[in-house]
């Protein structure tokens, strides 16, 4: 009975049909001192995908599908390609990005992607102004808003996890 019920699951999963999803991109920025507009070396950004299962009885939340990270270049710059994912439209709904971009010593910024406020769009290149800390109380802040960030997706941010150990050195925690 065993097997026949794997059997059955297995040619009900061949018959339904997956399609590739596009989940948009590329994803280009550019990280600049709100100030004065210069760009922003050595800043981490991620970029984490959803995945929101439509027939859940339970309701359904959004989980990580992928996350990817980088470090701006020394004009600032960061880049991730465009996504495609195996999908099957009726069960599954892909969202996403949303962004985080950290830089010790100025503000975090974190957007969604459903937000309306600073969207990031496909083919164009978003400027994202970061305005410098003065003092070490709003150092801690923005180190803190990363560290949630960071939290859930600590696997898979080994840039961001390397940026955020720095701060803490520089803050005096000295965490590992």
């Amino acid at each position: 009975m065993k097997k026949l019920c794997v059997l059955v699951i297995v040619a009900v999963a061949l018959l339904i049909p997956t399609s590739g999803c596009f989940a948009g991109g590329p994803w280009r920025g550019k990280v600049i001192e709100a100030e004065t507009k210069k760009p922003i070396e050595g800043a981490a950004v991620v970029a984490v995908w959803y995945s929101e299962t439509r027939l859940n009885p339970a309701g359904s939340s959004p989980t990580p599908l992928k996350v990817e990270e980088t470090v701006t270049n020394a004009g600032g710059e960061f880049n991730f390609d465009s996504k495609y994912f195996a999908d099957i439209p009726i069960l599954r709904q892909i969202s996403g990005p949303d962004f985080l971009v950290y830089k010790p010593g100025y503000n975090v910024f974190q957007i969604s992607y459903v937000s309306n406020e600073h969207k990031l769009y496909r083919d164009e290149v978003a400027n994202i102004e970061l305005p410098k800390l003065e003092n070490n109380k709003d150092r801690l802040k923005a180190l803190n808003g990363a560290e949630g960030f960071r939290s859930i997706f600590r696997e898979s941010t080994p840039k961001l996890n390397k940026i955020i150990k720095e701060e803490n050195n520089y803050l005096g925690f000295g965490l590992k």
